[in-house]
């Protein structure tokens, strides 16, 4: 998985029943981009990333295809990433 902006991570680990690997991104303006089910991380906590940069290699769920968990959240409360990501 790549981060998909610019920030810092400030969780990387797999404490959290139910999200293989999680990886936390804090980014400008109270967001964060959360990104699980992966098989493990890449990158540490404190890390600066960059927009692109791979963070983890995505993970399979026992019994299911792979799949990626991936949330925005802004003060906590999640939000749409569409308008946020721009055009692809």
């Amino acid at each position: 998985m790549q981060a998909a902006a610019d920030g810092e991570i400030v969780y990387a680990g797999d404490d959290l029943p139910g999200y293989g690997f999680l990886v936390l991104v804090s980014h400008a303006d109270n967001y964060v981009t959360a990104y699980g089910y992966n098989r493990r991380a890449l990158v540490r906590e404190g890390q600066r990333v960059r927009a692109g940069e791979t963070i983890s290699e995505l993970g399979q769920r026992p019994g299911q295809p792979a799949r990626l968990l991936f949330q925005v959240r802004q003060g906590g409360a999640v939000v749409d990433p569409a308008p946020l990501l721009g055009p692809r």
